[in-house]
Order: C-alpha cells, then sequence, then structure tokens
C-alpha cells in the first residue's frame, strides 16, 4: 500500500457506516481522488475543519494502485476561506464548484492549472470579486481547460470570424454566426456583450474582472444560461446545487 501525498481541495463528502466519510479530494500532483475518512463524523474528528468544502489542505493517504478509495491518514489545512464561505449563498456556490469539478474532472488526472485557479478565484472573491462574475469565469475555465468550450472567435460550422452575438448549437455544442448556420439550430443567443465578457475572462485573471452591477450583471445573467447549455451537454446529469442557488436567490429577491 502506497503513502501518497498532496495540496488537495475538499469538495464533496457522503457518510460510510456508521462514523466514517467518503471524500472528493482534488489534488494538485494526482487530480481527483477519492479517500475514506475513518471516524472523520465523529464529534472529536482528528480532520477538524479540513474536509469542509473548498478547504485547502496537505492530505497524506494510503492507496494500492488497484483500489478507488484510499484511506485518509491526516489533513493538515493550508488555506481555509472559513468565513468567506460562511454565507449561505457563498457556501451553495462553493458546492456549485465542487459539483462541477466532481462532474467534469476525470479521477486520477491532474488538472494543475485549475487546481491554481481555484486558489486564485478564492482569493480574488476574498477581496470583493462579485460572485457572478465569479462561477461565470469558473465554469468558463473548466470547460476550457477540459477542452469543452466552444472557440469565441469563429463560428463552429462556417468558420466565419464571430462580430457581435453569436447563437449556441444545443447539439453541437458550438458558437454559430446566426441561428441557423450550416443547418444546424441555435436556440441559445450569446449576446454581444456576455461574448464580450466571455472573451475577458480568457485573457484576465479573476482579480482583473469588473465590477459587477449593470451592463456586467446582464451579460452575466446571458452567459449563465449559455454556460448552463453547455454544461448540460457535458455532464451526467445537472448540478442539484446550481438549481438550488437559483431557488435561494429567488426567495432572497421575494423578500427585499
Amino acid at each position: 500500500m502506497a503513502i501518497r501525498q498532496s495540496s488537495a481541495y475538499a469538495l464533496t463528502r457522503r457518510p460510510l457506516g456508521e462514523a466514517d466519510l467518503i471524500v472528493e479530494l482534488f489534488t494538485l500532483e494526482l487530480g481527483r481522488v477519492r479517500v475514506v475518512a475513518r471516524s472523520a463524523r465523529r464529534l472529536r474528528s482528528r480532520f477538524g475543519s479540513a474536509l469542509e468544502p473548498l478547504t485547502r489542505s496537505r492530505a497524506v493517504w494510503f492507496q494500492r494502485d488497484k483500489d478507488d478509495l484510499g484511506r485518509l491518514s491526516s489533513c493538515e489545512i493550508e488555506r481555509s476561506w472559513f468565513e468567506l464561505l460562511a454565507d449561505e449563498e457563498r457556501a451553495v456556490a462553493a458546492a456549485y464548484i465542487a459539483e462541477l469539478i466532481v462532474g467534469l474532472v476525470p479521477e486520477r488526472d491532474p488538472l494543475p492549472a485549475l487546481f491554481r485557479l481555484l486558489g486564485a478565484l478564492l482569493d480574488a472573491l476574498d477581496r470583493g470579486l462579485d460572485l457572478d462574475l465569479a462561477l461565470r469565469y469558473f465554469e468558463l475555465w473548466i470547460l476550457r481547460l477540459s477542452g469543452l468550450y466552444p472557440d469565441l472567435r469563429a463560428c463552429g460550422r462556417c468558420g466565419r470570424a464571430l462580430s457581435g452575438a453569436a447563437w449556441v448549437c444545443e447539439r453541437s455544442l458550438e458558437f454559430l454566426c446566426g441561428a441557423g448556420c450550416g443547418g444546424a439550430v441555435g436556440r441559445r443567443r450569446l449576446s454581444a456583450s456576455a461574448r464580450s465578457l466571455a472573451c475577458r475572462m480568457v485573457r484576465a485573471a479573476p482579480e482583473e474582472l469588473p465590477a459587477g452591477g449593470g451592463e456586467q450583471a446582464r451579460a452575466a445573467r446571458n452567459l449563465e444560461a449559455v454556460h448552463d447549455t453547455l454544461l448540460r451537454g457535458h455532464l451526467a446529469r445537472p448540478p442539484r446545487s446550481a438549481a438550488f442557488l437559483r431557488r435561494l436567490r429567488a426567495s432572497r429577491r421575494r423578500a427585499i
């Protein structure tokens, strides 16, 4: 049984037996792995808060190459965003990010660029980055780093340079220059401002994103709908936390 260790973000967890947890970790060196955390549900667990979603720790675990599950030995916290994610809306957003990683990143397939991006994004949120912009940025980059984000510069059918708005083909998951280019059917419109925002996200670090509100907020909402179409085409099932986040926001708007 080999000893493995890596910086790792805690993603999801589910009960196992009376006191254990099965935990998904997103590690720097080994990608996504699943481990059993013995007695992690007990009041005085040795893991403490290290298994809270998106907490980054130095994880040590034992695992045989042929086994799907490792056995977690220790987790020493490297960086926690506990106060940032204590707010209910941000906590659900953290769960959504974790679901996207589980759904799009294969097990044991390292993706160090996404690992580093996640830390930069959380730091930018901690410094005041708008939550909607942060989520759209993460959606774009996890799809892009997985090789799944359509070309923002050219039509996926005719190759013509895109200018202004575009359309999303739900079948081929491409951006089109027109709603019916090449016989394809585009039902979701990517507005000119949303495409411009997406192009900026490709070039910018999280802390360089514009402030939310106004036209940026409208562009982010359109980009959310477009990304939802793309994600549904690549995920086995829609993220439950995304639907919960929308319901939470709707209830808060009604309460105002």
